[in-house]
């Protein structure tokens, strides 16, 4: 079950058709959760729609994520974007 843990942590997504890392932020407000999304070489794609818990839990991504021992992806994402300056005020 994911809990407040997660939130603002990064997590593998699947997202057209390619491996993206995504940033999730839990909605204090709702039971929704919203990821921010970028492929893996930083480019920033964009932000998704609330999604439900259970759909983050049941994704590949997210697995492939706990199956690697929940690794800090956000350190391989800053190494991406760190060139890209329009992009660093969604990171």
């Amino acid at each position: 079950m994911i809990t407040q843990d997660i939130d603002q942590r990064y997590i593998y997504w699947w997202h057209r058709n390619q491996w993206c890392i995504a940033k999730v932020q839990v909605s204090p407000s709702s039971d929704k959760i919203f990821l921010y999304i970028w492929r893996l070489d930083g480019f920033y794609l964009g932000m998704t729609a609330g999604k439900s818990r259970e759909s983050i839990e049941q994704s590949q991504g997210y697995n492939l994520w706990l199956r690697e021992g929940r690794p800090d992806l956000k350190v391989r994402l800053e190494d991406q974007i760190k060139n890209k300056y329009r992009q660093i005020e969604f990171f």
